[in-house]
């Protein structure tokens, strides 16, 4: 299953996308627009909800359980369906602006840095990313190709971010990090809805859901999309080749099978492209050469959780799912596939505990295609993780303080069992203070790449030629976290609520690198020398920092919400790795975030997003290449005529076009560009 069967027709219908212009766009449309009878009227906003209503929202991803957002022991953000709306992202990375403690940063309209407390780049490793619990990290990196990570927004619920080590709860790389994406019940989405958008940047984006029931207590929805983006220009106009074309679909069925008893099955495919500018390395002159090519991809996933509910404190959950992932490019190609099972069961041995534990095991295989850029040991790898987790929360004297303690113990491939512990404790005196602190141990388990991988990055012209050459090494130990974290959220008024997060990491083993001594190879026949960089653990490190969050009502029809983050960080190398000072300013020092939302009427909704970036600085190639702090807006205007239609303008980055991360040491780096789009949405 590849979902090539609707790419296919796409292109059928379409011809080349460079040249189908709204042809495409039209016959995608029929396809997609083929859906049944209305059923439901527009949403409420939740901007109706009171800033006390807002404290109570229930989160599940800190505790594993429902828990109110007042009462989590963590630092904790909510990005709600009314934020993802009103917000006018196109896609995921864009929506996690809004975060305190990440930093986002678009490398080109397909490429991202999302990370979380530091270490940014655009293969962050420390920075776990679910979907309704799903892992979307890759194996080979432990990272996210953030390029096919998508899904109907309509259909999110809200999405949870934990900021600081989840490890306790989701295990390895849940370092610095977790964020998951959680989608409504099918429950909540019958009806119909459809969405066509189009813009400078974003050229066409069409969407469309049919929602119903299913017997006297289930409910279906199933969706699709299209996705067709431009790339960036130069200034003088040259496109840099980096469009995009992603047909996608899915479905959810969620059923009441018995009195308690609540089923759900869910799944996802897709199928495209993604332009991109590479630079190709070759053992005979030019030795390097930059060109434009297409990585092609598609994947699926498959979902099915079952969940008995015993009481209001006691329930089972089981879940199975199966992703797999394929991408066919210049630099790389190759198939990978999760597969995993997992338990969860929530009880309460005694008054004053509530205690929730669980196992699994996942199984990882890829199969990875060599070429002179990226080589692996073994072309096929198949590696299984298990895990057991338990944690208790605790009611103590007095009343409003609670302990929560756990451990979560796996074993996996590479480093064999590591052991991840965390407690935390929160003082809640009334419903509108609350105080907490934790502490906790987390790690990072090296993946595929770290133990097995050779990746070329620079060819040395000479007989023979020699290879600038990232080495992995099997020796590789997990990289360790040790975080103390305190925080203070609070209801001040009736029209303010405001949350604090302090945090110090200490870091130990993490990824460095060291040459090594020179050796031949050879590839096609071609002989050459190496010169390898190995992997090691030869870095240490703390960061401290301060993280604010405010969401403010002076009035009825209007909401400021501000995200402010300062981050600190500082690594120290045993053998005097260049790469360690690189790594303290990839990640900017300050960040400051002011969503203002503003309703002039009951049919007129605007919103103003501004966003302050402070300056960094990355190494590509062995150079440091600095990237100047920025001040940006979004603009989004909306008009509803009916209580089923809106109609949105949406302007993206209004001020001056910045660069926010650099690309590569070969190809400049990309400005983000001003744009703009027109999206008309029916929800019936």
């Amino acid at each position: 299953m590849s979902f090539q069967w609707v790419g296919g027709a796409v292109r059928r219908e379409c011809g080349e996308l460079r040249s189908a212009g709204w042809r495409c766009v039209l016959a995608a449309a029929l396809m997609l627009l083929g859906v049944g009878h209305a059923h439901a009227q527009f949403p409420d906003d939740l901007t109706d909800l009171s800033i006390e209503q807002l404290m109570e929202i229930e989160v599940v991803s800190p505790m594993k359980k429902a828990s109110r957002l007042a009462d989590v022991p963590a630092a904790v953000f909510v990005i709600t369906r009314d934020d993802i709306r009103r917000s006018g992202a196109s896609t995921l990375p864009d929506l996690l602006r809004m975060v305190p403690g990440l930093h986002v940063a678009r490398i080109a309209p397909n490429s991202w840095v999302v990370s979380a407390r530091g270490f940014s780049d655009r293969w962050t490793n420390k920075l776990l990313v679910l979907m309704d619990g799903r892992p979307l990290y890759t194996p080979l990196f432990s990272g996210v190709f953030w390029d096919v990570q998508d899904t109907l927004f309509e259909d999110i619920e809200r999405i949870e971010i934990i900021r600081g080590p989840g490890a306790t709860l989701w295990g390895a790389n849940a370092v610095n990090g977790v964020i998951n994406i959680i989608t409504a019940s099918a429950h909540d989405s019958r009806g119909q809805y459809v969405s066509a958008s189009g813009g400078t940047i974003d050229r066409a984006r069409l969407a469309a859901r049919q929602g119903g029931a299913v017997g006297h207590d289930g409910s279906y929805r199933a969706y699709a999309t299209l996705d067709l983006r431009d790339g960036y220009r130069s200034e003088d106009g040259t496109g840099y080749g980096d469009e995009q074309q992603v047909v996608r679909g899915g479905f959810r069925v969620d059923l009441k099978t018995a009195p308690g008893d609540a089923l759900t099955l869910q799944g996802d495919a897709y199928d495209g492209y993604f332009g991109e500018k590479v630079q190709e390395l070759f053992l005979v002159p030019p030795y390097s050469s930059t060109r434009v090519a297409d990585d092609e991809v598609d994947g699926y996933n498959l979902q099915a959780r079952w969940v008995r509910t015993f009481s209001n404190t006691s329930d089972l959950e089981l879940k199975f799912y199966t992703d797999s992932a394929r991408r066919n490019g210049v630099t790389f190609s190759g198939t990978m596939q999760n597969t995993a099972l997992e338990v969860r069961h929530r009880f309460s041995p005694g008054a004053r505990h509530d205690l929730v534990w669980g196992a699994g095991a996942t199984l990882t295989t890829d199969d990875i295609d060599d070429n002179l850029r990226i080589r692996y040991t073994a072309t096929h790898r198949t590696a299984p993780l298990y895990n057991v987790f338990v944690q208790d929360e605790i009611a103590l004297p007095p009343d409003g303080l609670r302990l929560t303690a756990g451990v979560k113990v796996e074993h996996n491939d590479y480093t064999g069992v590591e052991v991840q512990p965390g407690a935390r404790l929160l003082w809640a005196p009334n419903g509108n203070h609350s105080l907490w602190a934790s502490l906790a141990r987390a790690i990072r388990q090296p993946s595929r790449s770290d133990h097995d991988m050779r990746l070329a990055i620079s060819v040395i012209p000479g007989a023979p030629p020699g290879v600038v050459t990232l080495m992995g090494d099997g020796g590789m130990v997990a990289e360790e976290l040790v975080a103390w974290e305190a925080g203070y959220r609070a209801r001040t008024s009736d029209a303010l609520t405001v949350d604090l997060a302090l945090f110090f990491n200490d870091y130990k083993n993490l990824l460095s690198f060291t040459s090594g001594a020179p050796f031949p190879d050879t590839f096609g026949g071609t002989p050459y020398q190496v010169y390898p960089q190995y992997f090691d653990n030869n870095l240490t490190g703390e960061s401290y920092g301060a993280e604010l969050a405010a969401d403010w009502r002076p009035s009825p029809r209007m909401r400021v919400r501000t995200a402010y983050s300062w981050l600190k960080l500082t690594l120290h190398s045993t053998v005097g790795d260049p790469a360690a000072e690189a790594e303290e300013t990839a990640t900017p020092e300050q960040q400051l975030s002011v969503r203002l939302g503003f309703d002039p009427s009951r049919t007129v909704r605007t919103d103003l997003w501004l966003r302050y970036v402070g300056d960094l600085s990355v190494e590509t190639g062995g150079s440091p290449v600095p990237v100047d702090a920025y001040l940006t807006a979004d603009l989004r205007l909306a008009w509803h005529p009916a209580k089923h239609l809106e109609f949105a303008l949406v302007g993206r980055n209004l001020a001056d076009g910045h660069v926010e991360f650099p690309f590569n040491s070969a190809i400049a780096p990309l400005a983000a560009e001003r744009s703009l789009s027109a999206t008309v949405t029916g929800r019936f």
